[in-house]
């Protein structure tokens, strides 16, 4: 159940770790809180998220389990997907060597932690180790179901695929703007930059290449993604953003400028901001774009892995 409070501190007004100047919300939910940003997303968000549903209409915002290949990141390998066992009058299957974060899915608390002050909520490696906290079956307790809300950048202004373009508040804003669409606290933002399509529609060989590339000095890579910035953070914060998610396979631009800092450290740790991932947004778009409307429900079930670092999405937005 989300922490019922009728009013949240602004981001500037959130206290800073030790000399670093960083923000965070650590003490803002409750101590021992382990859902973050997911406890703006109340039973009165739920109730107003179903009034979103007007068609009935469904749209699958996930690839298919272990796509794209090769991995954007080669040191996740594919799944050994549906293998098969059969017998004479029935079949079971299973999936060897699945890495949770190796397609559409969610950055649980457990993926990162800040410096020396730890993990979302100052916890340390014995914290998650011995006592298990922070695993994503607490998310799976409770879903995240809210209501949706897609920016379509890539429809707006398109960025190109290769090239680093931080996604701050500004472009953001535009976007609301062009698309007639507001932000309420607890939704969920859905932010397509196009990278997952373009890389989906290039040729197996170039994306083989690209990824060995890569793998061997990420340095190199270039993306379209999230700012890194604490004004990005506090932009999210401020307009009570319950989780985001983005179709590239970092969330955030790269490559990473160590002097701007790291979107996965001041939204997943600092904030406690679920981060998506590699999310299929190309149809919802188009869906928005037919109806007018760029807000829907949105159901996302990440599995009950009681010390999970991370999920599969599993999510659908109902239109």
């Amino acid at each position: 159940m989300a922490t019922a409070i009728s009013t949240y501190p602004a981001f500037e007004r959130l206290p800073t770790l030790g000399d670093t100047g960083e923000r965070h919300s650590w003490e803002v939910f409750g101590h021992g809180d382990e859902l973050g940003c997911l406890n703006f997303i109340t039973p009165e968000a739920v109730l107003a998220a179903t009034r979103e549903v007007q068609a009935g209409q469904v749209v699958n915002l996930n690839l298919p389990l272990g796509q794209p290949q090769p991995q954007f990141w080669a040191s996740r390998g594919a799944p050994e997907y549906h293998a098969v066992q059969h017998g004479k009058n029935v079949r079971d299957d299973y999936i060897d060597s699945l890495y949770t974060q190796g397609s559409t899915q969610w950055d649980g608390f457990r993926h990162m932690r800040f410096r020396q002050y730890g993990y979302y909520g100052g916890r340390q490696d014995e914290d998650l180790d011995l006592r298990g906290e922070l695993g994503v079956g607490v998310w799976a307790d409770r879903g995240l179901i809210g209501r949706g809300v897609l920016l379509d950048v890539h429809g707006h202004s398109p960025r190109d695929p290769e090239e680093r373009c931080p996604i701050g508040p500004d472009l953001l804003e535009e976007t609301l703007a062009a698309q007639g669409t507001t932000i309420a606290r607890g939704d969920i933002l859905l932010i397509r930059t196009g990278w997952l399509e373009w890389y989906s529609a290039l040729a197996a060989d170039h994306r083989t290449e690209l990824a060995t590339q890569l793998d061997a000095d990420r340095s190199k890579a270039r993306l379209p993604g999230l700012d890194p910035s604490q004004a990005m953070a506090g932009w999210l914060w401020d307009h009570g953003v319950a989780a985001i998610a983005v179709d590239n396979p970092t969330a955030e631009t790269i490559p990473y400028v160590p002097a701007e800092g790291w979107a996965h450290h001041r939204l997943l740790v600092l904030l406690g901001l679920p981060l998506g991932e590699l999310w299929w947004l190309a149809g919802l778009a188009d869906a928005c774009h037919r109806r007018g409307s760029w807000s829907f429900l949105l159901s996302t079930a990440p599995m009950n892995i009681p010390q999970g670092v991370a999920s599969p999405a599993n999510a659908y937005a109902i239109l």
